[in-house]
């Protein structure tokens, strides 16, 4: 389980980066995706949103994400460590780049105060659902979760709007 730390908006930027980096131990493996939630901050979102988050998967990475803005991922299970090939950054100081990038999901937020309809999408005071937050991605069951091979990254960024507001990503995944 992975949990990045409150992460002001800001235009483009990375909120959070799983990496399963295949350059720091010999065996290849296999990261599966269970759950991917934004959880609203504490700091209301007025004015200007944050746009679109996008959720995605980048494979055949030319620049591996890295730097400062690590974070912690802990072990469900305390007799099973997390490999130390599988990385995470809330943002990373070097964002990953260049090869592909498959978009999974994109959630828009939107100020507390605008929603002028049913209709819109849900503000940031109205998504504290299921684990706290909106859901990306959910599948808890056993069968087709997202998977990051060996070399991918999971990435959430957000749109080129920077937006008022914070929120942070509870990521749940297995090791394999």
């Amino acid at each position: 389980m992975a949990m990045s730390p409150v992460s002001a908006f800001g235009a483009n930027k990375f909120h959070f980066v799983l990496f399963n980096n295949p350059g720091t131990i010999s065996q290849c493996l296999v990261v599966k995706v269970r759950l991917v939630v934004w959880k609203p901050g504490n700091a209301a979102v007025t004015g200007a949103t944050g746009g679109l988050f996008t959720l995605r998967r980048r494979s055949g990475l030319t620049t591996n994400p890295s730097g400062t803005g690590g974070l912690a991922i802990v072990a469900m299970d305390s007799s099973m460590p997390i490999p130390t090939a599988i990385g995470a950054w809330s943002p990373p100081q070097v964002a990953p780049a260049g090869g592909t990038v498959a978009i999974i999901n994109e959630i828009p937020v939107q100020p507390d105060e605008s929603k002028v309809s049913t209709l819109d999408a849900p503000t940031m005071a109205e998504i504290r659902g299921e684990f706290g937050g909106q859901s990306f991605y959910r599948h808890l069951s056993c069968c087709k979760p997202l998977t990051i091979r060996s070399g991918e990254t999971l990435e959430i960024q957000q749109s080129s709007t920077a937006g008022t507001g914070n929120g942070r990503a509870l990521v749940l995944f297995t090791v394999g």
